[in-house]
């Protein structure tokens, strides 16, 4: 097996609270983690009880080896990902990407070898996804909504439009694969990955893994959650991680299974898709504000009518 990719510790440990120079490697780290990770929201992955969706998803996540990222392990504590991300550094080389990051006196290098070693997944050399010339838009948004689509210049789908297959593969997707805090519009370039991801083109998810902390590392956003604990949590124990003090761990909503499908049945039957223009009653909304401004002309007219002819009298 590959040696483990880590650098020597250097600095001694203690049993004594760490000072906050000792939390961050320089000080751009600990500006990292004042302006933006203190005040990110922590985005965990989620686990899925393949038993109660379609066959098709343990089938797809059983041909790609993907079936140990569905297993959700004890939580890590905040503290230790928000660190993780305030001393983040990431390295691309040619094809290749690693990430550095610092850890109370220690550096730990992660690269997708790693990744794949700690996480039970294949590195995929030469995957389809990233495409090196997507499928058209059409191909891929008919795919995924299950109806043919012309697709014109708007740069994101909502969700509702999804099939329900693609839709339970979108959600697993935004935990624990790409994720995404988002559920309700879906940019293209993710529908171009749900496309790949439901259809089975090849994808090397330490790669993408990879490529997902670039992504946070490199935003500015306080509102782009920080992703990927268990996972992060999970690799650093794998290169070594040891005495990490206990604290708030992480927290990590219900799996994705029976109740997630009821309550999705539940507010697809309480919120309906409707065209735009209706109203919440069924009724369409620009003929019912046509005739209400007709009976308002109507009141209009008879009140002048009836001023008219009380000067009439008087006169």
């Amino acid at each position: 097996m590959p040696r483990k990719t880590r650098a020597h510790r250097t600095t001694s440990t203690s049993s004594e609270s760490p000072t906050r120079v000792e939390l961050f490697k320089n000080d751009k780290c600990r500006e990292a983690y004042d302006t933006l990770n203190c005040r990110r929201k922590i985005w965990s992955e989620r686990a899925v009880v393949l038993d109660a969706l379609d066959p098709a998803i343990r089938a797809n996540f059983e041909s790609r080896g993907w079936l140990p990222l569905l297993e959700i392990d004890h939580p890590p504590p905040t503290a230790l990902i928000r660190e993780f991300y305030s001393n983040l550094s990431c390295h691309i080389y040619d094809s290749n990407t690693l990430v550095r990051s610092w850890i109370r006196g220690v550096e730990f290098t992660i690269t997708p070898q790693v990744v794949a070693e700690a996480l039970r997944v294949l590195v995929v050399q030469d995957a389809i996804y990233p495409y090196d010339e997507s499928p058209s838009l059409d191909v891929v948004m008919s795919y995924i909504t299950g109806s043919s689509i012309q697709w014109g210049s708007d740069p994101r789908i909502t969700s509702v439009k999804l099939t329900k297959t693609a839709y339970l593969f979108f959600r697993i997707a935004c935990h624990s694969l790409w994720p995404i805090s988002h559920f309700h519009t879906i940019p293209l370039e993710r529908c171009v990955f749900l496309y790949a991801f439901v259809s089975g083109a090849s994808i090397s998810f330490p790669h993408l893994f990879l490529r997902s902390l670039n992504e946070v590392h490199r935003s500015s956003a306080v509102g782009h959650a920080l992703i990927h604990p268990i996972f992060i949590h999970r690799i650093l124990l794998y290169l070594g991680l040891d005495g990490f003090p206990s604290g708030e761990p992480v927290h990590v909503i219900a799996p994705i299974g029976a109740t997630f499908l009821r309550q999705r049945a539940a507010q697809l039957k309480v919120a309906p898709s409707r065209p735009r223009g209706a109203s919440s009653s069924g009724v369409p909304l620009l003929p019912l504000l046509q005739v209400l401004l007709l009976l308002r002309l109507q009141v209009l007219l008879l009140m002048l009518m009836f001023h008219h002819r009380l000067l009439r009298i008087m006169s």
